[in-house]
Parts: structure tokens; C-alpha cells; sequence
């Protein structure tokens, strides 16, 4: 039973259209889903072992880092967090995050904080549709894939 639990919650996973990772203490990637590919074009071997800041653009590394530190102390004020995220080919990526700390007690109170875990969704989409007619934004989305599956080739 506990090898079809572990089937089910890895297909979730890795047949997820987000990019899910996790991150231990110090801000490095312990895991990173099949999505990373898509939405940086960087395997999850490529980027598990690296730190969190060398995807984010410098101006949002240094405007998140207070929400990001909160997970550290406990605090929990944030959660969603839109960023630009550094693509391979130096393509910037526009995502939303839904960051989340975890800990781990053998108690069950008071855990230490033992990483992060979170979701990054492509939102370039959302933001296109905002500003544009729907025929123009069907345009623009046609354009932007096609751009995105010729940078992935």
C-alpha cells in the first residue's frame, strides 16, 4: 500500500504543469520536478544542489529576501509572491510562487525549520490576457509559445 501511495503522489508530481520544488535551510534545491525543464530549461539534476538566488533576477532576489526570511524565523506573513525568474539563454520568466516553510518535530510542536518547499506558475499568460483584446492576447500567446518551443529545441 505504501508503494502505490508513493506512485500516486510522484505522478502528481512530476505530471504537474507547476514547477514544484524544495529547499533546504540555507536556500539550495533538494528537489526540483520535471516542469523546471519547461519553465527554465535546466533539468532537475541541473538545478538541485543550487541556490535559489541564482534563478531569481538581482532586483527580486533583493526585494523577496525579507518574505523569504520569514520562513527561517516562523513567521508566516507571506505566501504568493510574484518574481521574474532566470531562464537558460538568459530568457526571464514571469511566475507567481506560493512559498511555504516546513519543520519537523519528533514531538510534533515547536519543529525546527528544515526548508522550504513551493510552487512557481507561469503567469505570462494571465498577464497578457489583462492587457489585451481577446483576439489580440490569443495572438500573443500563440506567439510567446511558439518563441518558447523554438528556445527549448
Amino acid at each position: 500500500e505504501l508503494a502505490l501511495s508513493e506512485a500516486r503522489y510522484r505522478a502528481l508530481v512530476e505530471g504537474s504543469s507547476d514547477f514544484l520544488y524544495v529547499l533546504d535551510p540555507d536556500g539550495h534545491f533538494t528537489f526540483a520536478n520535471a516542469e523546471a525543464g519547461h519553465l527554465l530549461g535546466y533539468s532537475p539534476d541541473e538545478i538541485i544542489g543550487r541556490h535559489d538566488t541564482e534563478f531569481l533576477v538581482p532586483e527580486d532576489a533583493e526585494r523577496i529576501g525579507p518574505a523569504f526570511h520569514e520562513r527561517r524565523t516562523g513567521e508566516r506573513a507571506t505566501r504568493r509572491i510574484e518574481v521574474r525568474l532566470r531562464a537558460r539563454g538568459g530568457v526571464t520568466r514571469d511566475v507567481e510562487m506560493d512559498v511555504r516553510h516546513f519543520s519537523i518535530s519528533a514531538h510534533g510542536r515547536g519543529g525546527s525549520f528544515v526548508g522550504t518547499h513551493g510552487v512557481a506558475r507561469d503567469i505570462i499568460d494571465e498577464q497578457i490576457l489583462q492587457n489585451l483584446t481577446p483576439f489580440e492576447s490569443l495572438c500573443q500567446i500563440v506567439e510567446l509559445r511558439t518563441h518558447q518551443r523554438i528556445a527549448e529545441m
